[in-house]
């Protein structure tokens, strides 16, 4: 059996997300878990993902949410991968906000990463132009553009296709459009 090790994540109260351009990264950490969201883009490499219990080869764009406490890590050869990642707290979840119309498809999708999600196509190819513009960005911008990329995510096509410790029953695809 495999140990999982929990990542302690440099997020802290006062941020309301973080974000982490790693360019040129070696995937050399272990499996691991946190108590954040993750959104994971990794670019032009290949590999394999381990997510859950399920493990899947990936080729050029590779485009993960994962929810709280979701086992997950990336491994490939080459010393040239490109890993965008955006870590938020849990506590998303349960801003007042969450609970207001416009806000139902993004809460939605923050339910549905415990199972782990995969985007692909032309939405995950728009949306991973857009990750790559906030890394650009400071001040609140940040902020209106990180709910816009969850907005987008939670009407762009996925598929929960990843079981986790929690045993989930199914696993589908979501087509939102």
């Amino acid at each position: 059996m495999t140990e999982i090790q929990q990542e302690i994540c440099p997020i802290t109260g006062d941020d309301l997300f973080i974000i982490l351009d790693r360019p040129n990264v070696k995937f050399e950490y272990p499996i691991h878990c946190h108590p954040e969201y993750e959104i994971n883009v990794v670019i032009n490499t290949n590999g394999t993902r381990v997510v859950g219990d399920c493990e899947e080869s990936f080729s050029g764009l590779d485009f993960v949410m994962i929810g709280p406490y979701v086992s997950h890590v990336w491994k490939s050869d080459s010393e040239n991968n490109h890993e965008i990642t955006i870590q938020f707290s849990e506590d998303l979840l349960n801003f007042h906000i969450m609970n207001k119309r416009p806000f139902v498809p993004i809460k939605q999708l923050l339910m549905d990463s415990m199972q782990g999600l995969h985007f692909y196509g032309e939405d995950a190819e728009r949306i991973k132009d857009e990750i790559v513009e906030l890394t650009r960005m400071q001040g609140f911008q940040t902020a209106t553009k990180f709910f816009s990329i969850l907005n987008s995510l939670a009407h762009a096509p996925y598929q929960c296709s990843f079981c986790t410790f929690l045993e989930y029953e199914s696993c589908h695809t979501i087509d939102r459009k």
